[in-house]
């Protein structure tokens, strides 16, 4: 697709369905995006914070391609031309745009500087679903609690980003290896801490702390990864397919699976079917 004219375009372009309100020094909005739909190259006059409630969809920031997925932070930098492509399935985002001049957010100064992304997991998506719900149902105290939100989600972005290069130790990683080699056979916390050596409870605070998300999220996601390769064979039964991930019942696995993917079990069977 050609190029967009050199000027600063709203980040709703290209959505057919989105509301969003001003908060403070923060533009938020929460836009739906049309399925294989390309935006060409453009920019934004304020960074842009999005967060990815379904569907996948991709920013091409210069040679910088940040793939998005359900539970996944991007930032793209004020002025930073770049290129939106959208996935079969559309995508659901919810997008923070702050005000950098205002001095609320000079802490944050570093994190808006660059293109970045990471998982930031169930809290995240938490916060999102709130500036969600705030947006759809509005009353006089709507503006206070959107500017609360949008300031939580940039501290726990900015406490993500300095522990994402710091290297694991060798105990964490030692359980890791032991999680994904057995996440179908349930480990405890406890047995994740024998592995690695270390108390349950220090084995949990560390794995927060430098992957964003708990060691339970990080087995279920490893689950709902495999039962997405089992959905590719047509004659593996759902019910199978849960049971076999650790879920109650057919009903939680579509749910679990919906969240982390954006789509049914039974949507992402068709879509694997038909080489989408």
């Amino acid at each position: 697709m050609a190029a967009l004219r050199n000027v600063a375009v709203p980040v709703s372009m290209g959505s057919p369905e989105f509301d969003g309100m001003s908060c403070g020094p923060f533009l938020v909005t929460n836009a739906r995006f049309p399925a294989s739909h390309t935006l060409g190259k453009h920019f934004h006059d304020r960074a842009v914070v999005g967060l990815t409630l379904a569907g996948e969809w991709s920013s091409v920031v210069g040679s910088t391609r940040l793939a998005n997925s359900p539970g996944m932070l991007h930032i793209e930098p004020a002025g930073d031309s770049h290129v939106n492509e959208f996935g079969s399935q559309g995508a659901h985002v919810v997008i923070v745009q702050p005000d950098q001049r205002d001095t609320l957010l000079q802490p944050f100064k570093s994190v808006l500087a660059n293109a970045f992304q990471i998982s930031v997991g169930f809290p995240g998506l938490q916060i999102a679903e709130r500036l969600q719900r705030e947006l759809c149902d509005r009353d006089d105290l709507t503006p206070l609690a959107v500017e609360n939100l949008c300031v939580d989600l940039l501290v726990s972005t900015s406490r993500l980003q300095r522990t994402r290069n710091e290297p694991a130790p060798a105990w964490l990683l030692r359980a890791l290896d032991y999680a994904r080699a057995r996440f179908l056979e349930r480990p405890s916390l406890r047995e994740l801490g024998y592995v690695a050596g270390v108390s349950p409870g220090h084995f949990s605070r560390e794995f927060r702390r430098l992957y964003g998300m708990s060691a339970a999220q990080y087995l279920r996601r490893l689950r709902l990864e495999w039962a997405a390769e089992r959905l590719r064979k047509p004659d593996d039964p759902l019910a199978e397919i849960a049971s076999a991930a650790g879920f109650a019942d057919q009903s939680h696995f579509t749910r679990r699976f919906k969240r982390q993917f954006g789509v049914t079990p039974a949507a992402f069977r068709a879509a694997s079917r038909a080489g989408i």
